[in-house]
């Protein structure tokens, strides 16, 4: 949604830029925890699958970071804010229904952001459940109906090249935020790297 103003009681937040921002936060303190890991002697399965892959998940994350810097990121964000645009932030079909038009479930997770932020989320879940989603389908659809420009075809195509949930697995794991044991955070990150390694093997750019 764009040009949106709300008077109400129900606070929406700003979280342009926010998701750059904290990738970039991800992989500089993910870069020290693998420096540590690569003076330790380690022997889980977790701390393997990380001496082993984590080198190449944080490369792939800085890549993706350098070209969106050369796309007019911050002219996407100054579109942004002079729209007011909008994200729903739960894209999922049981958040969202069509009636006589398009019908929200929950706002809960409504923010001041790019609108190519959806549409980004809309393609992760797809991705965790389709084996090859026809993406440049998708993208180039809502490139169109939003009006967008080729440089918000390339963020949400850059976007996508960043391995974030193998990041954030990583960070959690590094952090000890959740009561899981280390095999219980492999499993999960051998998971996600299944869905987020294909974008980088369908595009030739995987190491």
């Amino acid at each position: 949604m764009s040009g949106y103003h709300y008077n109400g009681s129900f606070r929406i937040n700003s979280t342009i830029g926010k998701r750059v921002e904290s990738i970039k936060v991800y992989i500089k303190r993910l870069k020290k925890d693998l420096e540590w890991r690569q003076k330790k002697e380690f022997s889980n399965s977790m701390d393997r699958f990380l001496l082993s892959k984590g080198g190449n998940i944080i490369k792939q994350g800085e890549r993706a970071l350098e070209e969106i810097g050369g796309i007019d990121y911050l002219g996407l964000i100054k579109r942004s804010m002079k729209q007011n645009e909008i994200c729903l932030g739960r894209t999922d079909q049981g958040n969202l229904r069509k009636n006589n038009g398009i019908e929200i479930g929950n706002i809960k997770g409504l923010s001041y952001n790019l609108i190519e932020e959806d549409i980004y989320e809309y393609l992760k879940k797809i991705r965790r459940r389709v084996i090859s989603p026809n993406e440049e389908a998708y993208i180039e659809r809502y490139i169109i109906e939003k009006k967008l420009e080729n440089n918000s075809k390339e963020y949400i195509k850059l976007l996508l090249e960043i391995p974030y949930d193998s990041l954030r697995q990583w960070l959690r794991y590094s952090e000890g935020k959740r009561n899981m044991a280390p095999d219980d955070y492999f499993k999960n990150i051998e998971e996600i790297s299944k869905y987020e390694n294909k974008v980088m093997k369908q595009g030739g750019k995987n190491e």
